[in-house]
C-alpha cells in the first residue's frame, strides 16, 4: 500500500496511515469496553466479536480515507474516527449518568438531558480517562505533513484489497454472531432477531450497536418470523366471577383480523391463564388513592428517626420484603411507565411516549375515572419533560407540571414538599379522587453543592453517621417525608385518612450513588447483579393491620395488584405483571432480560444461572428464559400495535 519509512527521514507510506486509522477505531472500541465492564470483558465471548466489528469499521474507515488526495484523505480520517470517537463516549458518559446506553429512537426527546448540564460536565470529568484515552491516538491526524506521514491515494488493486478485507471482517462478525447461541437471549438472537441495546454494546461493540439499532427502527425486529404458532388448541373462556378477565372473545376477534403481530397476541392470551381473585380483591374498593412514583427512591432513604412517616408507611400496611424495581432502557420514563401500565419497556424506544396515542383502558387513571373518581397527576419540573404532556392526560388524568398549571420555586432541583403544599387542596375536597406524583427532590447529583434539596435540609442529617454522599441523599429525600407529611395532615383534618390510600414507589434504584455509599448506608456489601434493584414499595392505609409479603415481586407487578385491591374490572392475561397476592408463579425481570425467582437468578451477561437451593425441575432455566423473552416481545408488540384498542375497539 505504499513505500515504508526510512531513517534519511522520507514520508512514511501510505500502508501505515491506512493500519493506523484501523488501529484506532480496534483501540476506541476496546479502551471503553475494559472501563465499562473491567479488563476481565476483553476476555469474555464478546470480546472477539467486538475486535472483529471495531476493526471492519477502521478498515472501511480508512479505505474512504485513501480514496482521494492527501488533504481530502486526512481530513476524511479526523472525520470518521472523530464520529466514532464522539459517538463511542457519548454512550460512555451517558451510561455514567444512567446506567444504561442511550437509543436512536429516543434521540427526539434527548435535548431534554441539556437541563442537567451540571451532571453531564460531572459525568465528562469522571470519565476523563477513557476520554483522553480515546482522544489521543487522533490527534497526529491534524499533524500529519509535520510527522511526515502520507496520505496520498492508494491504488485501485489495493482499493480492492481493502474493500474485500472489510467486507469479509463484516461477513466474520455477523458469523461469529450467528455462532454464538448461548444465553437468553443469545447474542444470535440480539444480532438478528431482536435488538437490546445492553446485550448489543457488550457484544459487539458501540458502533455496531448503533448500526444495528438503526436497522430495528427501519426494518423492525425480526422476531415475529420466528413466534410459535398454535399456541392453544382451542381459544379458552373464562369467568369474571372468580378470575380477573374481561370480556374477550379471542376466536371472535381473531377472525376479522389480518395484523400478524395482534393475531399472534390473540392466541398468547387466549392460552394464557388469568389469575385468580383472592381475599384481597376489593380490599379497597372506594378508597382514595394517592400514587407516587419517586425519583430515585430506595430503602436508604428511611431512616427510623429522620423520615420517622415514610417509616412507618415502609413497614406498616403492606409490608413487602422481596420487592424490585429494575433498571431499564430510558431510566426515569421507563420506569414510570412499568409503575403506571404493568408493562415492560420496550427496548431502544420512549416507551411512555409512545403510548400517548395508545388506547389505555388499564391504567388507573382511566380505570377509576370510569368509577367516578376525580384524577389528577402532578410534575414538579417541567410539564413537558419525557413528553408527559402527552402520556399523562392519556391514562386519564387532569395533568399539571411546571410550566402548565404549577408553579415552583425555581430551584434545582425542586421541593416535593412544595408540589404536595400547592396541589392537595386541588383533589382532596372531591372524593373519591385518585393523585398520580412523578417527583423530582431525590434527583442525582448527591452533593450540597449542586443539589437545593440536599442542601436545604442539611442541618438535618447532620447528625447521620455517614459520608456526604449518603447525607446528601437521605436529605434530598426528606422532600418526600415533608411532603407526606403536608398529604397525611390534610386527610386527618378532613377524616379521611382511612379512606386514602398510599402508594409509592421508584422509577428507579439511585444509580448515581456510589457503591461504596450504597454499601454504606445499607450497612452491608449490596449484591451487585440483582440486589442493587431490591427497593421499596409502599401501599398503606391508615388503619390497617400490617401484612407482610415476602412474594418476589416487581414494578410491573403493581397495576395488576392495585387493580384487584380496589376491585377493578382489568384483564390479568394482557399485563407483563400479575397481581401479587395471586398464586402466579413469581419472577423478576430485569433490563438486560436478566431474571430472579425463588429458585434463583439467571445473569444473561455470563448465561450462568445462580441457583438458591436445590432445582428439580428439569429444563427450569430454559423455561424461564423462554417465559421471559415471550414477555418482553408481548409487551413492545402491545405497545406498537395499539393492542388493547384492537382488542376493546375504541
Amino acid at each position: 500500500m505504499g513505500r515504508k519509512v526510512k531513517k534519511d527521514g522520507r514520508t512514511v507510506g501510505k500502508s501505515f496511515f491506512f493500519l493506523y486509522i484501523c488501529a484506532v477505531s480496534v483501540w476506541t472500541e476496546l479502551v471503553i469496553k475494559a472501563d465499562v465492564y473491567g479488563f476481565a470483558a476483553l476476555f469474555d465471548r464478546g470480546a472477539l466479536m467486538t475486535l472483529i466489528f471495531s476493526l471492519s469499521f477502521g478498515v472501511f474507515a480508512a479505505l474512504i480515507s485513501t480514496l482521494f488526495g492527501p488533504r481530502l484523505n486526512k481530513a476524511a480520517a479526523i472525520v470518521l474516527l472523530s464520529l466514532e470517537f464522539v459517538s463511542v463516549n457519548f454512550y460512555r458518559v451517558y451510561f455514567e449518568i444512567f446506567a444504561v446506553y442511550p437509543s436512536l429512537g429516543s434521540a427526539g426527546g434527548a435535548g431534554a438531558i441539556v437541563q442537567f448540564i451540571d451532571i453531564t460536565l460531572k459525568a465528562i470529568f469522571d470519565c476523563r480517562l477513557p476520554i483522553l484515552l480515546t482522544l489521543i491516538p487522533i490527534l497526529p491526524l491534524y499533524f500529519c505533513r509535520a510527522l511526515h506521514i502520507d496520505t496520498g491515494r492508494i491504488r485501485a488493486p489495493q482499493r480492492i484489497a481493502g474493500a474485500a478485507a472489510a467486507v469479509a471482517l463484516f461477513l466474520a462478525g455477523s458469523g461469529a454472531a450467528w455462532l454464538s447461541t448461548g444465553g437468553s437471549p443469545s447474542p444470535r438472537q440480539v444480532y438478528y432477531d431482536e435488538f437490546v441495546s445492553l446485550l448489543s454494546v457488550r457484544n459487539f461493540g458501540v458502533m455496531t450497536s448503533v448500526r444495528l439499532e438503526a436497522q430495528s427502527m427501519i426494518f423492525g425486529d425480526r422476531g415475529i418470523e420466528k413466534r410459535p404458532e398454535g399456541l392453544s388448541d382451542a381459544y379458552k373462556s373464562y369467568s369474571a366471577e372468580g378470575y380477573n378477565v374481561m370480556e374477550v372473545d379471542f376466536g371472535e376477534l381473531a377472525e376479522d383480523e389480518d395484523n400478524a403481530d395482534v393475531l399472534w397476541l390473540h392466541e398468547v392470551f387466549s392460552a394464557k391463564e388469568p389469575t385468580e381473585k383472592n381475599a384481597y380483591t376489593g380490599m379497597f374498593r372506594g378508597k382514595n388513592l394517592v400514587f407516587i412514583t419517586a425519583e430515585s427512591f430506595s430503602p436508604y432513604a428511611i431512616d427510623p428517626e429522620i423520615t420517622p412517616l415514610l417509616y412507618k408507611m415502609a413497614n406498616g400496611g403492606f409490608r413487602f420484603t422481596n420487592y424490585y424495581s429494575p433498571l431499564w432502557g430510558v431510566s426515569t420514563t421507563d420506569g414510570e411507565y412499568a409503575n403506571c401500565q404493568g408493562l415492560i419497556p420496550k427496548s431502544g424506544t420512549w416507551s411512555f411516549a409512545r403510548s400517548s396515542e395508545n388506547y389505555l383502558p388499564f391504567a388507573l387513571g382511566n380505570q377509576l375515572s370510569a368509577q367516578g373518581y376525580s384524577c389528577f397527576a402532578y410534575h414538579d419540573h417541567q410539564f413537558d419533560f419525557y413528553h408527559r404532556d402527552r402520556s399523562h392526560p392519556n391514562m386519564g388524568y387532569v395533568y399539571k407540571g411546571v410550566g402548565k398549571g404549577l408553579e415552583m420555586t425555581d430551584t434545582w432541583p425542586e421541593s416535593d414538599a412544595e408540589m404536595f403544599e400547592k396541589t392537595v387542596g386541588e383533589y382532596i375536597d372531591g372524593a373519591p379522587f385518585h393523585a398520580y406524583y412523578m417527583s423530582v427532590s431525590g434527583h442525582m447529583n448527591y452533593n450540597f453543592t449542586h443539589n437545593g434539596m440536599a442542601a436545604k435540609n442539611r442541618d438535618a442529617v447532620a447528625g447521620l453517621d455517614c459520608s456526604e454522599e449518603g447525607k446528601a441523599y437521605i436529605a434530598a429525600n426528606l422532600e418526600l417525608e415533608y411532603g407526606l407529611g403536608i398529604l397525611m395532615e390534610e386527610l386527618e383534618a378532613r377524616g379521611i385518612a382511612d379512606d386514602t390510600v398510599i402508594v409509592m414507589t421508584a422509577d428507579h434504584y439511585p444509580y448515581a450513588l456510589g457503591l461504596d455509599t450504597m454499601d454504606e448506608l445499607a450497612g452491608e456489601q449490596v449484591e451487585r447483579r440483582w440486589g442493587i434493584y431490591k427497593s421499596t414499595l409502599i401501599i398503606y392505609c391508615p388503619g390497617m393491620e400490617t401484612v407482610q409479603v415476602d412474594k418476589l415481586c416487581s414494578s410491573v407487578d403493581i397495576l395488576p395488584t392495585l387493580s384487584n385491591l380496589f376491585g377493578l374490572e382489568y384483564d390479568s392475561r394482557m399485563m407483563s405483571g400479575s397481581d401479587v397476592f395471586s398464586d402466579s408463579e413469581p419472577l423478576v425481570i430485569f433490563g438486560n432480560h436478566s431474571w430472579l425467582t425463588e429458585k434463583g437468578f439467571y445473569d444473561t451477561y455470563t448465561d450462568r444461572f445462580t441457583p438458591f437451593g436445590d432445582v428439580t425441575e428439569e429444563g427450569y432455566v430454559g423455561r424461564m428464559c423462554e417465559e421471559t423473552a415471550l414477555r418482553f416481545e408481548v409487551a413492545a408488540a402491545i405497545l406498537e400495535n395499539d393492542y388493547y384498542r384492537a382488542v376493546f375497539g375504541r
